[in-house]
């Protein structure tokens, strides 16, 4: 079977935030996801400019409560790259040290097709509900 609408390939990638530095750690796949040259060091202001303005709100968020609560979260969120837009799905979770949050890990996968196709997941938001600043309050 043959159809010119499934994608040729998935693209999976695993990261790292140590959460006192904002260090970024990538393997290759979240290089690729972003369009950037693998090996380069990632920076966290520049790789959020990439999500879009929506996204980047909802990923803070959300980032920001998981911190908070110690937790994890979800989220499919849309980036901007020189090669086009693309929607990646973010998997989550807080790593702690004597009870202190000190990185989060997880993954980023392409789940473009899936919204294309309508069957993605608005994981981490209510149904209908918009991510807006003044949601994220920090306490």
């Amino acid at each position: 079977m043959n159809d010119p609408d499934l994608p040729t390939r998935t693209t999976v990638g695993l990261w790292a935030c140590d959460l006192v530095t904002e260090e970024l750690t990538w393997s290759d796949g979240v290089y690729h996801l972003f369009g950037v040259p693998c090996g380069s060091v990632p920076d966290r202001a520049r790789a959020a400019a990439c999500y879009t303005p929506a996204s980047r709100v909802a990923l803070e968020c959300l980032r920001v409560a998981a911190i908070r609560d110690k937790t994890g979260f979800a989220l499919d969120a849309e980036i901007e790259t020189a090669t086009g837009s693309r929607w990646i799905r973010i998997v989550a979770q807080v790593e702690c040290v004597d009870g202190k949050a000190t990185r989060l890990v997880g993954s980023k996968s392409d789940v473009t097709h899936e919204k294309r196709l309508g069957l993605g997941l608005e994981l981490g938001l209510q149904a209908g509900e918009r991510p807006s600043l003044t949601s994220c309050a920090v306490p």
